[in-house]
């Protein structure tokens, strides 16, 4: 039992030293503030540029006053402080403007404002790919990585935006996708390579939640 005590304590002591000073800590703090306040600012400079496009629609500042529009718009703040993407922010900014204009339902909004945080950039990539048409595993992968790069040697895929990823990666992207329910598969008779029907190829598709969301995060211009 000392022994086992003794351990513990030095366990202990070792956690303790890991961490740095107080000023430190604050310093990392505050660090995180400006980061976040960041964000805040690039998705206000966002928001401007959606309601300045935003045409044939009217407005009413009423709306601005609604529990509905205020709880969305508290949750969606949230999600932009600690999102570090880009496109995602862009998609909040849909969803905000959407809420100030046609309003929206906090049941089914907050279940896809949710849904965009758990997606990573890819995902979401994939789903807009998927929209009104159906695409085998080989032709997602086609669809998402660019044009000049492809997949590299080592068994990687160079997505548009430049970001290389492992191959393996966009398989449990689509898998996990399919386990949410926002896309489904279909086993049709096509060769996914030249379109010759005579082989039996698993497709992908946008189930009607992955449309819902899509048509969610989309935007109103």
């Amino acid at each position: 039992k000392e022994v086992k005590e003794q351990a513990l304590i030095s366990l202990y002591k070792s956690i303790i030293g890991f961490f740095p000073g107080d000023h430190v800590i604050t310093e990392i703090v505050e660090f995180r503030a400006n980061v976040q306040q960041e964000r805040l600012r690039k998705f206000s400079e966002y928001l401007k540029e959606g309601f300045e496009n935003v045409t044939g629609k009217s407005f009413d500042p009423e709306q601005l006053k609604t529990e509905e529009f205020l709880d969305t718009f508290v949750i969606i703040i949230r999600k932009v402080a600690t999102t570090k993407s880009e496109e995602k922010l862009k998609c909040y900014k849909n969803i905000l403007l959407k809420a100030m204009y046609i309003g929206s339902d906090d049941e089914i909004s907050f279940k896809y404002i949710s849904l965009l945080d758990e997606l990573t950039e890819t995902q979401i990539l994939i789903l807009s790919k998927l929209t009104n048409t159906e695409l085998a595993e080989y032709e997602v992968m086609s669809a998402i990585s660019h044009k000049d790069g492809g997949v590299t040697p080592s068994g990687d895929l160079i997505l548009f935006n430049g970001v290389v990823i492992p191959t393996s990666d966009i398989k449990f992207f689509i898998y996990d996708l399919k386990s949410r329910g926002v896309i489904y598969s279909e086993r049709v008779g096509r060769d996914i390579r030249n379109g010759v029907s005579t082989t039996t190829a698993e497709v992908y598709r946008l189930s009607p939640i992955g449309q819902g969301f899509i048509n969610f995060i989309s935007n109103t211009e």
